[in-house]
């Protein structure tokens, strides 16, 4: 009777798992947490503060959060770029759009396009402050 007890609650904890596994996996990432904080310690008490990511450094665009510099087969272009970081956006998938948008900047680092999709991108995920740095730092630099 015991390992049975001891089996099921097993059993249960395994599900409650799973199920908080299959709801993480299944929320939009607009809604996932975009910021990784750090925890400092202040007067006993511990306080998060945000880490920018999206800071221009060196005159570059920065790269996204969890981007993957992969290889892609075949040749694209800044157009192919830049329109299926139009089609995300208009998708407001916006994280994808961010991705492409850095694609687009990386083959034509001076488009205009590129910036502004960036930058708007940025916006809708969250980061106001950053994408306006980064729309001022384009207008003062090209």
């Amino acid at each position: 009777m015991k390992k049975d007890n001891a089996l099921l609650t097993i059993l249960l904890c395994l599900l409650v798992v799973l199920l908080l596994l299959i709801i993480f996996i299944f929320l939009p990432q607009q809604e996932r947490k975009k910021i990784a904080p750090i925890v400092k310690k202040e007067n006993k008490n511990f306080v998060l503060q945000e880490v920018n990511f999206y800071q221009i450094k060196d005159g570059k665009l920065p790269q996204p959060k969890d981007f993957l510099d992969t290889k892609i087969t075949g040749t694209l272009t800044y157009q192919n770029a830049i329109q299926i970081a139009r089609d995300y956006f208009n998708e407001k998938s916006y994280e994808s759009a961010l991705f492409w948008a850095y694609r687009a900047y990386q083959i034509e680092s001076s488009s205009k396009e590129a910036w502004t999709l960036y930058a708007k991108s940025l916006r809708k995920l969250g980061y106001k402050k950053e994408a306006l740095e980064i729309l001022k730092y384009y207008q003062e630099h090209y």
